[in-house]
C-alpha cells in the first residue's frame, strides 16, 4: 500500500492493457486503454497489472503552496 502524501492527488491514465487499482478500504477500479482515474490525497491504494502488460501515464499534482 502507498499514498502520495497529505497535499498530492494522482491521475492514472490507461494507454494501453488493463491495470486494476485497489484500494485500501477493499473497493477496486479497472481501467482500461483510454481510461483515466484521480486517486484523491492520503488514500492508500496499489495497482495490479493483468495477464496483458499495460502502459500507463502516472502524474501526481501536488497542492499548490
Amino acid at each position: 500500500w502507498h499514498t502520495h502524501g497529505k497535499f498530492s492527488k494522482e491521475i492514472i491514465a490507461c494507454i494501453e492493457g488493463e491495470i486494476l487499482i485497489i484500494f485500501q478500504d477493499g473497493s477496486k477500479v479497472l481501467l482500461k486503454e483510454t481510461d483515466d482515474y484521480k486517486i484523491e490525497k492520503e488514500v492508500a491504494h496499489m495497482a495490479v497489472v493483468g495477464e496483458t502488460p499495460c502502459e500507463i501515464i502516472a502524474m501526481t499534482i501536488p497542492k499548490e503552496v
